[in-house]
């Protein structure tokens, strides 16, 4: 009698022990499958390159070895304000396909924008980076641009001329920048198609 308690003891912790291996292994398949590691082959339609921090020379080689044309979204994750440079976006100056970038919390600044405002982007965010109202000249040359994200960056008003020039837009938050209440106001009635998203600081 003892030892079938110990059998069905010794079963149940075995069965939990695999569950949980199962579990583990499940979660690893299914990250693996969301976001490309740099390690990774480009062969899928679409691409999220994750870029983390230490990493970025491996990005380099990579888009430099493989077909970009499989790349259309870019997300950057580990720099916490401390890269990348703006030179580094001459990296995605041949990504013909890119439609989404993600680069908050980064450093990048108006002149990043200069390699990218030719290209067919959609869905661009910078949110908490370096950008200024000197970006606009660039930005109004991304014609396909629908959603733009500038929350927390340093634009004023003075770039509320040039984003009211951007009818493209079906989404702009310019939450916590310098731009005022009647700024945001003045960007709602000339963008009537766009949801403007503003708060204070």
């Amino acid at each position: 009698m003892r030892w079938s308690r110990f059998s069905l003891r010794f079963l149940m912790i075995v069965t939990t022990l695999v569950a949980v291996w199962v579990s583990t292994v499940q979660q690893e398949i299914f990250h693996a499958n969301r976001v490309s590691d740099i390690r990774g082959e480009l062969v899928r339609r679409r691409i999220d390159i994750t870029l983390q921090s230490g990493r970025f020379a491996r990005l380099r080689r990579l888009v430099g070895d493989q077909n970009t044309d499989d790349i259309v979204a870019v997300e950057a994750h580990g720099f916490n304000g401390r890269g990348p440079l703006d030179e580094d976006f001459k990296l995605f100056k041949n990504l013909r396909r890119l439609k989404s970038i993600n680069f908050d919390y980064t450093i990048i600044s108006d002149a990043a924008l200069v390699h990218i405002s030719h290209l067919h982007v959609q869905q661009l965010s910078l949110i908490q980076s370096k950008i200024t109202d000197n970006c606009l000249s660039s930005l109004v040359r991304m014609r396909k641009l629908e959603e733009l994200n500038l929350r927390n960056t340093r634009i004023t008003d003075k770039s509320v001329e040039g984003l009211s020039a951007m009818s493209h837009l079906k989404r702009l938050d310019v939450s916590y920048t310098r731009i005022t209440a009647q700024g945001a106001s003045q960007l709602e009635t000339r963008l009537p198609g766009c949801t403007v998203i503003w708060k204070q600081p």
